[in-house]
């Protein structure tokens, strides 16, 4: 007799997705304030938050730093071809380096896309050469964005 295997279907009451909405917008509120903002008591608030938390729909929590005033002047948007077999190793690669914030598995005529933020141009060629040092990355493309329209981490589509 073939094992019949159960998968939870993750349920999120209007309750869940404003907690949520209300830690994105500011991690570091306290329970209170969750409680306050969503209508309910502290111990729900408590209750709710370790429930996402256990589900793993929170992750974990962050903070917004601003990268320009750290130094960090250059945002480059840099795209890799590569072998297919070494796809994934090379992701692993690409994403333990520090300058890389955002890495993303992607359709098209590239295979991966890095969001990277550098101190200056000198900084962002030594990435792109030393990362070309790998034989299985074919090319790179590299652009860098010119001013910032939208960053915003916190928020979340709900």
């Amino acid at each position: 007799m073939p094992k019949k295997r159960e998968i939870e279907e993750i349920v999120l009451e209007d309750v869940d997705l404003k907690i949520i909405e209300a830690l994105a917008s500011n991690s570091r509120s306290s329970l209170k304030e969750i409680s306050e903002i969503v209508g309910i008591p502290i111990s729900t608030a408590f209750s709710r938050i370790r429930r996402l938390e256990q589900l793993g729909i929170i992750k974990g929590y962050t903070l917004n730093v601003d990268q320009e005033k750290l130094g960090y002047k250059i945002t480059a948007i840099i795209h890799f071809s590569v072998d297919g077999p070494y796809l994934e190793e090379i992701e692993k690669q690409i994403a333990s380096k520090p300058n890389v914030i955002f890495l993303y598995d992607i359709t098209g005529e590239f295979d991966i896309i890095a969001v990277a933020r550098f101190k200056d141009i000198e900084e962002l060629d030594k990435f792109v050469k030393e990362t070309l040092k790998n034989p299985h990355i074919k090319r790179t493309t590299t652009s860098i964005a010119l001013r910032v329209v939208k960053e915003s981490y916190p928020h979340v589509p709900i």
